[in-house]
């Protein structure tokens, strides 16, 4: 008997998570609350990778709407991304 009920588990689990990945696909992902949002963006004065010696700072961001994409060489998911955002 005990051996019949152990069989459902499976069945259990996957309704289970069907639930919560159901409940997911309903929830508005920009309704997230967040600290950073509606916040200036920070000042910064950098080169950038092309030419090293042309400076960028933060206003040429202003009045535009702009990705900034942080990634590291070390991680695996930036390095696939990065050909897609150039």
């Amino acid at each position: 008997m005990k051996s019949r009920t152990l069989l459902f588990l499976p069945l259990l689990g996957f309704f289970g998570l069907s639930f919560f990945f159901y409940q997911g696909l309903s929830m508005d992902p920009s309704a997230r609350d967040s600290p950073l949002l509606a916040q200036p963006f920070p000042a910064f004065n950098l080169t950038t990778l092309e030419d090293p010696s042309r400076v960028v700072d933060e206003s040429l961001f202003k009045d535009k709407v702009t990705l900034v994409n942080v990634w590291g060489e070390w991680c695996p998911t930036c390095k696939h991304e990065m050909p897609q955002l150039l």
